[in-house]
């Protein structure tokens, strides 16, 4: 499948136009050739010299990432972060493909980030129009340990950071990745219960003034999202693309999900 097919492809399903306006989606660097014919695809959720290690033995013909490679101007962070100067070189000269990004387009898209990861908790979500903010409704309300229990059980984690203002949870607002101070955005729509990360002090403040319960999700979860629901979208466009992502330690399976 020739590079401008399969990105074509990729932009119906995570469309650019949904890219937050702070945002620095689509190409990062590498060889730009459309005509390129794609059968190796390496994903992950940034590229950094560990991805490097593991990609050079896989030889991809296209790097995707969730984080943009360059967030902000791209001669400016050559400049301050020399590391990253000198893998982009690498994978310029060594690995001889392009990187594409897909962020907060992916976040947004039907199938993206939210979805990917509340079908992978077994939860329905409903979407709030305009915004990331996935809501999910219990009949009988959950305690916030509980929830949380269960999240560091499915993602991983030895422990979340919480605030247990109140009894019992009915309805829970959801944002994978840095949402944790969109909070008011939980509280419009009623939730007993906000999940979301990278919150800062004053908004968790305001959230116990709210009487609004939180669980303070690690970053991290984001990668188990986008290799869930990158893969499963590049698997709908070509059952005949070779995918590769690093292997953790804990392992999941695209379908266990749905179990």
């Amino acid at each position: 499948m020739k590079l401008q097919t399969l990105l074509n492809r990729l932009g119906k399903m995570f469309p650019k136009r949904l890219a937050e306006f702070y945002d620095y989606p689509g190409y990062q660097t590498g060889p730009k050739d459309l005509n390129k014919d794609i059968k190796n695809v390496f994903i992950c959720l940034d590229f950094y010299e560990e991805c490097f290690k593991f990609a050079k033995g896989f030889q991809p013909d296209l790097i995707l990432t969730h984080h943009p490679f360059f967030f902000g101007d791209k001669n400016k962070i050559r400049e301050k972060d020399p590391l990253k100067a000198e893998l982009e070189r690498k994978v310029i000269e060594e690995l001889k493909c392009p990187i594409y990004s897909f962020h907060t387009n992916f976040d947004k898209a039907k199938n993206g980030m939210n979805d990917t990861l509340l079908a992978y908790l077994g939860w329905e979500g409903v979407s709030v129009e305009g915004d990331y903010l996935k809501l999910i409704t219990f009949e009988k309300g959950l305690k916030t340990k509980d929830v949380a229990s269960y999240l560091c059980e499915r993602f991983f984690f030895d422990y979340v950071q919480l605030l247990d203002n109140k009894e019992n949870n009915y309805k829970i607002g959801f944002v994978a990745g840095g949402a944790g101070n969109d909070y008011f955005n939980a509280i419009k729509n009623g939730c007993d219960l906000y999940i979301s990360g990278d919150s800062s002090h004053h908004a968790r403040l305001d959230m116990k003034r709210y009487n609004l319960n939180y669980i303070e999700l690690p970053h991290e979860v984001e990668e188990i999202g986008f290799i869930l629901g990158m893969q499963e979208a590049l698997n709908k466009i070509s059952s005949d693309l070779e995918i590769s992502y690093i292997k953790r330690q804990h392992p999941y399976d695209l379908y266990e999900y749905g179990e």
